[in-house]
């Protein structure tokens, strides 16, 4: 039978076994040995066998821990070729130092991202040309070991092994700090550390031009948000001249620099990026506190065109500057209409909660403002457990009011100009109790005062009888209302017609000036700091005076320190002061009995510079003096004035007395008026007790608890010129 020409039976090709593994024949059980990847396909199992040097067919499977050893020992074949074509000496060299800004090419171990990743470059041609190759250089590469079972057992088929990729290094001509990931850079402590953001290592570079390596570590106390505070970027040191940077990094920093360049000063402020002293120039504040004031703002929330920061600035500009909301908008690169909103919803969210919760009688308890009491008012006058308090008011000019009847009481005939009155609470170390008002110009201190003490949720919620209120002459009025209420009431006494307060009054009149200064001083450093306040007020804003004085105040409290007079100094002071209460001024009665005020024969004309047997003291002796520092500040005002083209002083000295001089001042108040002083001294005597006595004719020229400002000029003058 003829068999040529019938066709030969087929012989199908064999087919894999997808119950077990193709190369550790395992079987396949359920929660022991998984499968990793299954062939179903005859182009994927020749692709497969192609990249991985292992031959599958259809329908063979393979598991998880075979599958990623194959994967590793490709990865190593890979990374012995990339360096063979580099020149097989490289590998033994050292690594090339460079003193220029040189390119390279740098060999680094990192972990594929996913499976997928790796399987997306099977086909890929990772052949190098020879001749190419020549003219790279190649840092020696680092293989890892094959992983071992316990790992490949734990993260199964996600477990990606090292491979090695080619990363392009430049030397840069930058200095750096120290590379660690161990220990802050700055400080070398280990708590506490967190990596260095990148806003901050822009922030660094910016600033001193050295750049901080990435993943290098600090201490969070160093940063703010993610940035460094500035005496921090000072402290950190230089380790080296140059600074390796990868490629990528390089097109990161310089697309940053360039939103840096492109940034407005709205979008800085909103990422925090702008420097300390650039926003406590536009502000009078520094981010924490800044920052301290958003924190309590808790119900306002952020908006499309601005968030609460960008706001809480643009109102805390507005009220250090007292711009228009119109160039408020040019400088921050933004539209009238942002500016407008944010400084609403900030008056709006300090209304309704920051205030009525962190400011004002209702915020704290009683307790807590005795706390704030001095240590000088205690002394002096035996407060106890009393509060007291000091009152007065201030002015808030603005426009001409075109309502004739609001026009008609907002107008001051004292000060000559329109005008409102916000009346400040404080206690005797300068913290603010409450800003009330503000009430019509036309008002005074002692009706204001008389309004207030009727709200029964106001000051008097918290007042107690036997507590001080410390006033000046213009609460004349009111203190029979106040006593009446069981009050106690320090105010200066009252000269009337006369020239002259008695040694009795001044020296009275010293316990409270002493303590009641510092109500003047809270005004000052508001106005200086706000000068919104300070300025003339828009009419449209009078509607929210009220709120920018308290918020004002509310940062007073927050940020500035406590007004404490004689630090260190206050037992010995106020001991003085009580010492000298009782005692009589003898030399202003030998004057006054003599008549040495229209005389002149008694007296020889002499220059400063020839009397030099005046006694000599310190500069505390002359503290202790004064009982203060105010009459030695005011003290040298009155010299420039006082000394000649020679830096003397016009003197007269009794004949029949040596000790005794006399000089002549003029006031600082009003042109024709001077005061003629005196000082009695042991001559060539040194000490405090060297000076005997000293009067004056101005109005507290005759008190012996420290002196006026002029007989205070003359004393400085010999002591310290």
């Amino acid at each position: 039978m003829d068999t040529s020409d019938e066709e030969l039976p087929v012989k199908k090709p064999k087919m894999g076994d997808s119950s077990k593994c193709v190369q550790c024949k395992v079987y396949f059980r359920k929660g022991t040995v998984k499968k990793a990847k299954e062939f179903k396909q005859r182009e994927e199992a020749e692709n497969f066998t192609l990249a991985y040097g292992f031959f599958v067919q259809v329908d063979d499977s393979i598991c998880d821990k075979c599958y990623t050893k194959l994967r590793v020992q490709r990865s190593k074949r890979q990374a012995k070729q990339m360096c063979l074509r580099a020149g097989p000496e490289l590998l033994d060299q050292e690594r090339p130092s460079t003193s220029k800004a040189v390119t390279k090419s740098a060999v680094t171990l990192v972990e594929a991202l996913s499976q997928s990743s790796l399987e997306d470059t099977e086909d890929s041609d990772n052949t190098l040309n020879v001749e190419e190759s020549q003219h790279l250089e190649y840092y020696p590469p680092i293989f890892d070991e094959t992983p071992s079972s316990s790992q490949v057992e734990s993260q199964g088929s996600d477990y990606c092994p090292p491979v090695l990729i080619e990363i392009e290094f430049i030397i840069m001509p930058f200095p750096r700090v120290v590379i660690t990931k161990s220990y802050c850079f700055i400080c070398n402590s280990k708590t506490d550390l967190r990596d260095v953001p990148f806003d901050a290592r822009i922030q660094v570079f910016l600033k001193r031009r050295i750049f901080i390596p990435r993943r290098n570590r600090c201490c969070s106390s160093h940063m703010i948000k993610n940035r460094f505070f500035n005496d921090e970027i000072e402290k950190m040191v230089e380790y080296s001249n140059e600074s390796a940077i990868d490629a990528d990094e390089v097109k990161q920093f310089i697309a940053k620099l360039g939103d840096e360049v492109d940034a407005r000063l709205h979008d800085r402020i909103g990422s925090i990026s702008l420097s300390e002293e650039r926003i406590k120039d536009f502000t009078g504040h520094n981010w924490d506190t800044i920052i301290l004031v958003r924190d309590m703002m808790q119900t306002m929330r952020d908006s499309h065109n601005r968030n609460l920061l960008q706001a809480l600035v643009i109102f805390l500009f507005k009220l250090k500057s007292g711009n228009s909301d119109k160039l408020i908008a040019a400088i921050m690169d933004i539209t009238e209409e942002v500016v407008r909103d944010s400084i609403q919803s900030v008056l709006k969210c300090f209304r309704d909660y920051v205030l009525p919760t962190y400011f004002g009688v209702e915020a704290h308890t009683r307790e807590f403002f005795l706390n704030e009491t001095t240590k000088a008012a205690q002394l002096l006058h035996n407060l106890g457990n009393n509060l007291a308090i000091i009152c007065d008011g201030t002015y808030l000019r603005h426009e001409k009011s075109a309502n004739n009847i609001y026009q008609r009481k907002s107008y001051s005939g004292q000060k000559k100009t329109s005008l409102c009155k916000p009346f400040t609470i404080c206690t005797t170390n300068g913290y603010v109790i409450d800003v009330v008002g503000p009430f019509e110009g036309n008002l005074n201190d002692a009706k204001i005062l008389e309004h207030i003490l009727k709200d029964e949720n106001g000051i008097s919620s918290i007042l107690e009888k036997g507590d001080v209120f410390v006033l000046d002459r213009g609460f004349r009025d009111v203190v029979n209302i106040l006593r009446e209420k069981g009050f106690k009431v320090l105010m200066p006494a009252l000269k009337g017609k006369r020239n002259q307060l008695t040694t009795e009054e001044s020296n009275e009149s010293r316990f409270v000036t002493k303590i009641r200064w510092v109500v003047e001083a809270v005004h000052g450093i508001i106005a200086q700091k706000y000068t919104l306040l300070h300025h003339q007020f828009r009419n449209k804003m009078l509607t929210d005076a009220a709120v920018y004085c308290k918020v004002a105040c509310l940062l007073y409290n927050l940020t500035c320190k406590r007004l404490n007079s004689d630090v260190g100094k206050v037992g010995i002071i106020i001991e003085r002061m009580k010492s000298c209460k009782e005692v009589v001024n003898e030399l202003a009665e030998k004057v006054e009995n003599e008549n040495y005020n229209r005389k002149t024969v008694p007296f020889q004309e002499v220059s400063s510079k020839d009397l030099i047997d005046f006694p000599e003291m310190t500069l505390d002796d002359l503290e202790l003096f004064f009982t203060g520092s105010y009459q030695l500040s005011q003290a040298i005002s009155y010299l420039g004035e006082m000394l000649d083209d020679n830096n003397s002083l016009s003197l007269a000295f009794l004949k029949e007395e040596p000790g005794i001089v006399r000089f002549e001042v003029k006031s600082r108040h009003i042109k024709s008026k001077i005061y003629k002083c005196y000082i009695h001294y042991d001559v060539d005597d040194v000490g405090l007790d060297a000076i005997k006595g000293y009067c004056c004719s101005c109005a507290n020229g005759l008190r012996t608890i420290g002196c006026c400002s002029h007989v205070a000029a003359l004393v400085y003058h010999f002591i310290l010129w």
